[in-house]
């Protein structure tokens, strides 16, 4: 009976032992897949904090160029405003210069209808004194 305790013990001894030797197989197995996905993680991360970064970097441009933009916004703006003022002061010095020369053509239209009254008057004078030299020259009684 001790003999038959004995290979009863001896077997589920070698039974321990060749589950306890699976098991440490299974446990190394895991922790081999525990590393791998620590590492797969990892670089997952480090690829995400790479993104990140970039991400950041391209939102900071972004708000450089935003920036930029307001500042181009604000010049031009301020150009307009120039751009209008000196319009409205060119606009000013059209209608005081077309004022002006409404008034100088006037004044010429004047001067010209003045200059012919006065031409056709010497040109009577003119006349007149020449038929008043003839009529000396030659009485009209003489004739």
């Amino acid at each position: 009976a001790l003999e038959n305790e004995l290979a009863d013990v001896s077997q589920k001894l070698a039974a321990t032992q060749r589950s306890e030797r699976l098991a440490r197989e299974d446990l190394q197995s895991l922790e081999s897949r525990v590393r791998q996905l620590e590492e797969e993680c990892q670089m997952q991360e480090d690829s995400y904090r790479m993104q990140l970064a970039e991400t950041g970097e391209s939102i900071s441009s972004l708000g450089e160029a935003l920036a930029a933009a307001k500042v181009q916004s604000t010049e031009i703006a301020e150009l307009k405003d120039q751009y209008d003022y000196q319009l409205a002061e060119l606009e000013q010095q059209l209608a005081e210069a077309t004022d002006a020369e409404d008034r100088a053509s006037s004044e010429l239209t004047a001067l010209q209808s003045q200059f012919r009254q006065a031409r056709a008057e010497a040109q009577a004078a003119a006349d007149e004194a020449d038929q008043a030299r003839r009529d000396r020259a030659d009485p009209p009684a003489a004739r």
